[in-house]
């Protein structure tokens, strides 16, 4: 038994190395990704795969290990390209992605090919000093690029990342297309870029596409009080147009829910009285009288922070 425990010591007060390193793990992820984009090539596999490898320079060193295995892997490449991008390696990015420039065919390595060039171009643009001659041409150069990259076929990811950087520049109608292209992905809309894209439609007097971006805000949020104030936004969007029909038969729409109290209530009731509709705005101010007090408000709704750029997608460089 003496024996037993002072072997037992003697194990626990060993230096006992680990199997495998940080390294090696983050290696065998990687690995398992490229294995799923070889092997199931689909349009939906290869944007997912993209859109989340983050960069860091173990993957790098990986994936340009794995290219001299296997030069003539166009995918292999572009996800080595990314991670260059992302960890500003801006030159050998170009590197290695300049032998798809002439060869690829397929659409989808032509789209990755003209984004880790769009991806360098921003990067460095941003990065010149903003009162040099080098900076102006620059930028306009970047807006034309951001005016070809609205013609093409974008993934959601990149909408995105278009959306915010068109905002970056001072584009906002540009923004706003880009954000209206990403709407019709449902399954990537997210409260942060929605009222970005609202209030950017607003600015440039897209009226009925900000409401739209905040009548889908007010569906993904389940607070009440958020619900509320998306929804008033949409309808303040929709007078700030004169659009008053338009306004009154979104209210028509809500006015049997719980969602239609005095916040939304009273701004109807005047817009009703603008749109010339006294019997809307009567019908409006008369389920005042029979809402019961706990549904009135008592303040206004502290409202989440909102960043100056959309949390999809989380990084610029993947796509």
């Amino acid at each position: 038994m003496a024996h037993f425990w002072s072997s037992a010591k003697r194990v626990n007060n060993a230096n006992i190395e680990p199997f495998v390193s940080i390294g090696q793990i983050a290696a065998f992820f990687v690995a398992v990704i490229v294995v799923f984009v070889l092997l199931f090539p689909r349009y939906s596999i290869w944007q997912q795969v993209t859109a989340e490898v983050k960069a860091d320079p173990v993957t790098e060193n990986y994936l340009a290990n794995m290219i001299r295995s296997y030069p003539n892997d166009d995918r292999l490449r572009i996800q080595l390209a990314l991670q260059q991008v992302g960890l500003g390696h801006y030159d050998d990015a170009k590197e290695t992605v300049s032998p798809l420039l002439q060869k690829a065919t397929d659409p989808l390595i032509k789209n990755q090919v003209v984004w880790v060039y769009y991806l360098i171009q921003y990067d460095q643009t941003l990065a010149m000093p903003k009162d040099s001659e080098q900076y102006a041409t620059a930028m306009n150069a970047l807006r034309n690029q951001l005016r070809n990259l609205a013609q093409q076929n974008l993934t959601p990811h990149q909408l995105g990342i278009l959306g915010r950087d068109a905002l970056s520049i001072s584009e906002p109608q540009l923004a706003v297309h880009f954000y209206s292209q990403l709407f019709q992905y449902p399954y990537y809309r997210n409260l942060n870029w929605l009222v970005i894209a609202a209030k950017a439609a607003l600015s440039i007097g897209a009226y009925q596409q900000s409401a739209s971006f905040y009548l889908a805000a007010e569906k993904l949020t389940n607070n009440m009080d958020m619900k509320r104030f998306y929804l008033v936004e949409a309808l303040n969007s929709l007078r700030a147009g004169n659009l008053l029909n338009e306004a009154l038969d979104i209210v028509d729409v809500y006015y049997s829910t719980p969602v239609a109290n005095d916040d939304i209530l009273i701004p109807a009731a005047q817009i009703a009285i603008a749109a010339d509709e006294p019997s809307r705005a009567d019908k409006y101010l008369q389920k005042i009288l029979w809402i019961p007090a706990h549904l009135t408000p008592s303040a206004p709704p502290e409202l989440p922070p909102i960043s100056l750029v959309p949390s999809l997608p989380p990084q610029k460089v993947q796509s």
